[in-house]
């Protein structure tokens, strides 16, 4: 979205700078009378903020101009626009009472900067292109007469040779460089019946086969709105083409070291100085797509997401394939109005493959657990649903949902706290273990984080059962009975849990502390320090390989 409204943008800006070049033609050479000045006024005050200026002008017939030179400049001296050559041609000389008919806009190597203010949050230069009179239904009115842009001009064509676009965030972040532009687009006004007039286009632009821009839309130059018939933007991501994006985006796929192959499908009536507030369609697509993080990473072979704005309403569904598993189902659905910015969001994932996230198993090619003194890896089947609604300006105080996670067929020596707590067992948990652990729990979601009502982690050695709290900070405050009778109850089934009731209080560890490097330990007035004692030194037999 935020792109196709900075291409719209600099179209605009394109737009009306040739257009109060081509007026100003008109007023110098004579060709026009008080009316065409009063309309160059109009246009120049009410949508023009930044002030036009050239190096040379050449006429070359009545109905053709060539400037050397063009700019754009805001009026605190931020140059907007830049224009090495740019072609004004007339379809007829100017008439009074009638628009200026521009036959065809030529702009060869020019550059459009577009820079955010990070106060305000507007474009620097441009509020009275994107925020001004322009931006509402009513046309602004100077002294003698309504001014809309339709009424002062009529564009045809616009040929655009090697055209950049650079977007400063205004955050300090590198700028966002689209790919040259070259494109013909031939536009064709067309009248609702409601006296609205739109001008069609069509825009295309590549960077060889890595980046890919087309779109058909139609623009209401009075309101500043976009019907965007159809918008396709696909890129293979990779260090260079990462240059494309806009920064915000940028700087998230890079900490993420995104790479693979993103497009996106958009349709939509967007007012520009309102998006949230119009109708659109958005069909985002990732194939053989990875993103990682230090020694994990998440290979995708595919994700679907579509996007539907209606009116301040957004809702998502996601589905795809990742980590030999599949996202069944993501919904999200989000409020977007002020005063109750809101959001729900139900999932259901399936058959997660936990041993695809370890990057140094998957460059090795085989078992990283084969050698004792590398890092312990992970394995297992995952699987999680559950749902979640909050209210994003009363975060988290109005988090609500429930859920659960199950694995199976695991190795789980890398669940935060089982070495700690294998370490006061005085159980030897080996990093050459089957992958036969399994893990379930049921939890909460809450202002005070994630409320884990019920888990049992069960190993070929010890079985663990733990209760409690993980705060959003990461902070973990859990109640853990642990230990051999722990394992026997798992397998006698009620049986065992009836005597967990009795045993339960007799074998409890705390663990507190960073999710990350938490800490364990007995608890106070329990009796598990009795059975560390007896239980010291137990090593997991080398053909169990359990942990």
């Amino acid at each position: 979205m935020r792109q196709s409204k900075l291409i719209v943008a600099a179209l605009l800006l394109a737009v009306l700078a040739s257009a109060g070049l081509a007026l100003l033609l008109a007023v110098r050479t004579g060709r026009v009378d008080d009316w065409v000045g009063r309309q160059l006024v109009g246009i120049v005050n009410t949508h023009l903020e930044p002030s036009l200026g050239f190096e040379t002008l050449e006429l070359e017939s009545p109905k053709l101009a060539v400037v050397n030179g063009a700019t754009l400049t805001a009026p605190d001296g931020t140059e907007i626009l830049s224009i090495d050559t740019l072609s004004v041609r007339l379809a007829k000389l100017p008439r009074v009472g009638e628009p200026i008919v521009i036959q065809a806009i030529e702009i060869v190597d020019a550059t459009i900067h577009v820079e955010r203010d990070p106060v305000t949050g507007r474009f620097k230069g441009l509020d009275p292109i994107l925020k001004g009179a322009g931006n509402t239904s009513e046309p602004a009115e100077d002294d003698d007469e309504a001014i809309r842009l339709s009424d002062v001009f009529e564009l045809r064509r616009i040929l655009l040779d090697n055209v950049d676009l650079r977007y400063d965030a205004g955050d300090g972040s590198a700028p966002m460089v689209l790919p040259p532009l070259t494109a013909d687009l031939t536009i064709v006004p067309e009248t609702d019946d409601d006296g609205r007039v739109w001008h069609a286009m069509d825009l295309s632009a590549r960077e060889a086969d890595a980046v890919r821009l087309d779109a058909r839309a139609r623009l209401d130059l009075d309101t500043f709105t976009i019907d965007l018939k159809q918008g396709d933007f696909a890129i293979d991501l990779d260090a260079n083409t990462m240059q494309s994006l806009p920064p915000e985006l940028r700087t998230l796929l890079e900490a993420a070291e995104a790479r693979g192959r993103l497009s996106i499908a958009a349709s939509g009536l967007l007012p520009l100085t309102d998006p949230a507030s119009g109708r659109a369609q958005v069909a985002i697509g990732l194939r053989e797509f990875n993103v990682g993080q230090g020694e994990f990473q998440i290979p995708i072979e595919s994700i679907d997401a579509d996007a539907r704005l209606d009116n301040q309403e957004l809702t998502i569904e996601l589905a795809g394939e990742l980590l030999g598993g599949r996202i069944e189902t993501v919904e999200v659905s989000l409020d977007l109005t002020t005063e109750r910015t809101s959001a729900y969001a139900e999932w259901n994932i399936a058959g997660l493959d936990l041993e695809g996230l370890m990057r140094t198993q998957q460059a090795e090619g085989g078992d990283a657990d084969e050698d004792e003194s590398k890092p312990a890896g992970i394995a297992g089947l995952l699987s999680t649903s559950g749902s979640i609604t909050c209210a994003a300006q009363a975060l988290p105080a109005t988090m609500a949902g429930e859920g659960t996670l199950t694995i199976r067929d695991g190795r789980l020596i890398m669940l935060p706290g089982l070495t700690e707590l294998a370490d006061l067992m005085g159980v030897v948990l080996r990093k050459k273990a089957k992958a036969n652990h399994t893990f379930d729990m049921s939890f909460r979601l809450t202002e005070r984080g994630i409320e884990i009502d019920k888990s049992e982690l069960v190993t070929a050695m010890l079985a663990a059962r733990a209760t409690g709290a993980i705060g959003y900070s990461g902070e973990a405050d859990l109640t853990i009975n642990a230990g051999i009778l722990e394992r026997i109850q798992s397998l006698l089934g009620p049986i065992g849990d009836a005597l967990a009731n009795l045993t339960d209080e007799l074998t409890p560890y705390i663990l507190t502390g960073p999710i990350t490097s938490p800490s364990v330990r007995v608890a106070p007035l329990g009796m598990g320090a009795e059975k560390d004692e007896a239980q010291a030194d137990v090593e997991v037999p080398e053909e169990d390989s359990g942990g």
